[in-house]
């Protein structure tokens, strides 16, 4: 085991106890080459770090914490930016500029006083116009942000810029056998757990604390391009998965996502009794109809609370994808063989409590037992409760809902055997 304390360690220490620990990842990064199957990194109960490149899944190495107290967490923002010394006047009225370092890839969200307020990233430095709308220039590595009430060094407590990076990620076909423990990740503008090219397998992710994620450019900052990230995320194949007991909060994508490739096989995964709170998608699980296979894939026991209530809805060019579960290719139901998912509660969403997409519509999905969910449902201006197609313009496709027998009806087209069923009206307080 080695032991990364956040205060009174060295980094010429040896980090195999507590009393010669390690006091950077820095050191973590130049170990990375030597560290075996067996191995533990080891993160000490109650410290915070400040870290903003990825740290590598390596494989039969474990990741958790000891001692005493929270969380180990991790935060993705290199330092506190309310310090009026970081920033400049622009020539432009209410415009005013920050630099970050220069070899961070980039800024995707700003969130001010400890989740208080959040920034809304714009595509240009022309575009910013109103307070806490801000333009990163990548290549100068310059956030410019619009605050009309002075400097903002001296009007908020807490500024964390949100930099590209994945916490902990895989970006190679071989690793496996990873564990992943009672950490806290947040403030960070990529994924926060990530396995990304397929062919990894045995890997559990537990008791983990994940929040503020996403929201940089998946492209340019210029052409028409997503805006990313989500919270554990998988691509490609991937085989004995545990996710469990994890609070997932505040994505811009997915709180959890296995996706990908046309011809990924996704098999023995389980997602069990997680909490996931103001993302875009609780969860989100695709791939190609005509080759992709999800098998032996369980989702139970799971709690999603307020899909598209979080910071990143209203930025979204195209809000209306909200839903606590998503699948965004046609005939979904050709993609599941022997999978379960069960005792789950859908509790709100701005849009569909679940987006299952056929492009006609409803039908039996043999492979995907669905039953003995709850679902909630508080009335919103478009009325949507549950989406069947690809697309709207399929007759029969989207199911609104106007009172509690509209939502049992929709329900029953996804979980035929619902635990629980209930409308909120929007006088409903």
């Amino acid at each position: 085991c080695y032991y990364i304390p956040s205060k009174n360690g060295d980094d010429s220490n040896d980090g195999l106890t507590p009393e010669t620990a390690w006091a950077t990842f820095d050191k973590f990064h130049a170990m990375k080459d030597t560290l075996e199957p067996g191995d533990a990194v080891l993160m000490e109960r109650g410290s915070t770090w400040r870290v903003y490149k990825d740290l590598p899944m390596l494989t039969g190495v474990a990741y958790g914490a000891y001692g005493q107290g929270p969380k180990p967490c991790l935060m993705g923002s290199d330092r506190n930016y309310a310090n009026p010394e970081f920033w400049h006047k622009t020539s432009t009225k209410n415009v005013w500029y920050c630099e970050y370092p220069r070899d961070a890839r980039a800024v995707g969200n700003i969130v001010f006083n400890l989740n208080q307020y959040v920034g809304w990233k714009c595509r240009g430095k022309d575009k910013i116009a109103k307070d806490l709308d801000f333009y990163d220039d990548r290549i100068g590595k310059t956030v410019y942000l619009y605050f009309s009430e002075g400097n903002p060094g001296e009007y908020f407590d807490d500024i964390e810029f949100c930099l590209r990076f994945t916490f902990i990620s895989c970006w190679d076909d071989k690793t496996h056998d990873v564990r992943i423990d009672n950490l806290c990740v947040k403030y960070n503008s990529g994924g926060c757990f990530a396995t990304a090219t397929g062919g990894n397998h045995d890997i559990s992710i537990t008791n983990c604390e994940i929040s503020f994620m996403g929201g940089d450019f998946l492209g340019d900052d210029v052409t028409k391009c997503a805006r990313g990230g989500n919270g554990i995320g998988m691509w490609a194949d991937q085989k004995n998965i545990f996710i469990k007991n994890n609070w997932i909060y505040h994505g811009y994508d997915a709180g959890i996502s296995p996706q990908g490739s046309p011809y990924m096989i996704n098999e023995d995964m389980q997602v069990i009794d997680n909490l996931i709170e103001y993302c875009t998608w609780s969860y989100e699980a695709w791939v190609s109809p005509n080759y992709g296979k999800f098998i032996r894939h369980i989702f139970k026991g799971n709690i999603m609370r307020f899909a598209g209530y979080g910071w990143a809805a209203t930025q979204r060019p195209a809000p209306q994808w909200t839903s606590h579960y998503n699948g965004f290719q046609r005939h979904q139901a050709d993609c599941w063989v022997d999978c379960l998912y069960e005792d789950n509660i859908l509790d709100i969403s701005s849009w569909y409590l679940v987006a299952w997409n056929w492009t006609d519509g409803p039908r039996e999905h043999p492979g995907f037992k669905v039953r003995n969910n709850t679902f909630y449902q508080k009335e919103n201006d478009n009325h949507r409760a549950m989406k069947f197609g690809f697309h709207e313009i399929y007759a029969g496709t989207i199911k609104t809902a106007y009172c509690q027998a509209d939502l049992e009806e929709a329900v029953k087209c996804f979980d035929p055997e619902p635990k629980l069923v209930k409308w909120f009206p929007k006088e409903y307080k």
